[in-house]
C-alpha cells in the first residue's frame, strides 16, 4: 500500500511523498488537469487518510470526467478500478467492468496504446472472456519490443487458451531480452525473468515438453544459495526445484521422484511439504501403500511444526495432504471413498487465489480423472477433465483423458475429435 510509511528515506514509497511535497509547491502554476494528477497522487501516498486508494480513484473519476479525451488519465483509472473475478463463477468483482469499459474507450481510438493494451489483458486475466484479449495480447509485443514485459505480457493470454507455441514463443522472447539485461546491469532485478521462467516452464509442461522444460531446469539448479538468498522466493534454485518437481509429478516420472537422485530433498518448510506428498503420490501410483502413508504422515508431521510456530498454513498444503490421503484410499481399494474426497480436494483447489499459473503444482483434476478412467468410472472420468479444461483450455492431459473417457462411454466420433485436437497441442510422448 504507498500510503504506508516507508522502510527508509530511500524507500520507494519515501521518494514519491518526497517527489510530491516538491510537485505540489507548482499547484498554483500548472493547469486544471495537471492538478487534478497532483492531488491524485497526493491522495493516494497520504498516510493520514483512512482509505487512500478510494481517494486516489474518486480524483481520478473527476479527471476523467472534466477531461474526457485524456486517454492516460482514462487507462490510469482503469488501471486502479481492476478487481479481478470471483473464483468460483468467474464473475467480474465491483470495478472490473467498469475497467474494462474504459480501456475498451482507449483502445477504440488507439488501438497501439501500450498502458491500455497492457491493462486489458490483466484486466480479462481469470475471468470467462480471456480469449477476448487476444487482439491486445497480438498488438502488445509490437509497440516496445524492446521492453522484456511487453514481450512477455502476449504469453499469459496464448498459455491460457491453448496456444502453447504462440506462448513458448513470447515467452522465450521475453527470456532472450531479460538475459540481454541482466548482462549489461548486474543490478537488474532479477524478478521479472524469473516470473516469465516459471510461466515458460509450465507451459512446456501443458504442451508436453518433458525434455525441454527439464534441460531448462538443469540450468537454473546449479546455483548454489547464500545466506541472504535461500529464504528468497525468487531465488533461481527454489525456482528450479519447485519447477523440477512440478514437472516430474505432472509427467507422472514416479521412479524419477524415489531414485534419492533427480528430485532432491530440499530443507526448507514449503519444499519439504511438496517433496513428501510428490514421493507419496509417487508411492501409491507404484503399489507401495506403507511407504505412501510414511510420506502422508511426513507431511502431517511437517503441517504440525509450521502450525506451532505461529505460521498460518496456506491453503495449498490443506489440500496436497487431502489429495494424498484420498490418492492412498483409492490404491488401497476404497475408490468410492477416494474418488469423492479427490472431487473434494479439487473443488477446494478451485477456490484458492488467482495466479499465473496457479501455486498449486498439478491440477487436483487430472488425478480424478487418471483415477476414474482406471476404475472404469468413465462418467466421473469424463466430468473430470471438462472441469479440468475448463481451468487450463487446450490441457494435453485434460484432452487426452477426455477422449479416453468418451472411448470408455463408446462414443467414438466424439473420442476421435478430441483425440485430433489432443495432437494438434501435444509436444511430448505419447501418453498411457
Amino acid at each position: 500500500n504507498p500510503g504506508l510509511p516507508g522502510l527508509s528515506p530511500n524507500s520507494p514509497e519515501s521518494r514519491a511523498r518526497a517527489a510530491i511535497v516538491k510537485a505540489q509547491a507548482f499547484r498554483d502554476s500548472v493547469t486544471a488537469r495537471e492538478r487534478l494528477y497532483l492531488e491524485a497522487v497526493a491522495a493516494r501516498h497520504n498516510a493520514g487518510l483512512r482509505d487512500p486508494d478510494a481517494a486516489y480513484i474518486a480524483i481520478m473519476r473527476r479527471l476523467v470526467e472534466s477531461f474526457p479525451a485524456d486517454p492516460e488519465a482514462k487507462s490510469i483509472l482503469a488501471l486502479a478500478l481492476e478487481n479481478g473475478y470471483d473464483r468460483a463463477t468467474k464473475s467480474p468483482k465491483p470495478g472490473t467492468d467498469e475497467s474494462l469499459t474504459l480501456l475498451r474507450q482507449v483502445l477504440a481510438k488507439d488501438p497501439n496504446h501500450a498502458g491500455a493494451n497492457h491493462f486489458l489483458i490483466h484486466a480479462l486475466e481469470g475471468g470467462k472472456d480471456l480469449r477476448s484479449a487476444l487482439p491486445a495480447a497480438n498488438r502488445y509485443a509490437g509497440i516496445a519490443n524492446n521492453i522484456p514485459h511487453v514481450l512477455h505480457m502476449p504469453g499469459h493470454v496464448y498459455a491460457q487458451i491453448g496456444m502453447f507455441d504462440d506462448a513458448v514463443n513470447a515467452f522465450m522472447a521475453a527470456d532472450a531480452k531479460e538475459r540481454e539485461y541482466m548482462s549489461a546491469d548486474p543490478r537488474y532485478s532479477k524478478l521479472s525473468y524469473v516470473h516469465n521462467e516459471i510461466l515458460l516452464l509450465h507451459v512446456l509442461g501443458l504442451a508436453g515438453r518433458y525434455r525441454d522444460a527439464m534441460s531448462r531446469i538443469a540450468g537454473l539448479m546449479p546455483a548454489k544459495e547464500s545466506l541472504t538468498e535461500r529464504d528468497t522466493a525468487e531465488f533461481l534454485y527454489r525456482v528450479g526445484w519447485f519447477a523440477l518437481m512440478k514437472t516430474l509429478v505432472r509427467f507422472e516420472k514416479w521412479d524419477e521422484i524415489l531414485d534419492g537422485k533427480t528430485l532432491p530433498f530440499y530443507n526448507q518448510p514449503s519444499e519439504s511439504l511438496w517433496y513428501y506428498w510428490a514421493r507419496g503420490l509417487a508411492y501409491a501410483a507404484t503399489s507401495k501403500a506403507t511407504e505412501a502413508r510414511s510420506s502422508l504422515a511426513m507431511m502431517e508431521q511437517l503441517m504440525r511444526s509450521l502450525e506451532r510456530g505461529g505460521n498460518p498454513l496456506p491453503q495449498q498444503f490443506q489440500i496436497a495432504h487431502a489429495e494424498l490421503a484420498a490418492y492412498i484410499d483409492t490404491a488401497t481399494g476404497n475408490m468410492t471413498k477416494g474418488l469423492e474426497e479427490l472431487n473434494r480436494a479439487a473443488v477446494s483447489e478451485s477456490l484458492l487465489p488467482y495466479t499465473d499459473p496457479t501455486v498449486y503444482p498439478r491440477p487436483v483434476l487430472e488425478l480424478l480423472g487418471r483415477t476414474a478412467l482406471k476404475a472404469r468410472n468413465f462418467r466421473t472420468a469424463e466430468s473430470a477433465y471438462r472441469r479440468a479444461l475448463e481451468n487450463e483450455p487446450g490441457s494435453g492431459r485434460a484432452l487426452w483423458g477426455l477422449a479416453k473417457a468418451f472411448e470408455g462411454l463408446g462414443r467414438k466420433q466424439d473420442a476421435e475429435k478430441v483425440m485430433a485436437e489432443f495432437r494438434r497441442v501435444w509436444r511430448g510422448d505419447e501418453l498411457q
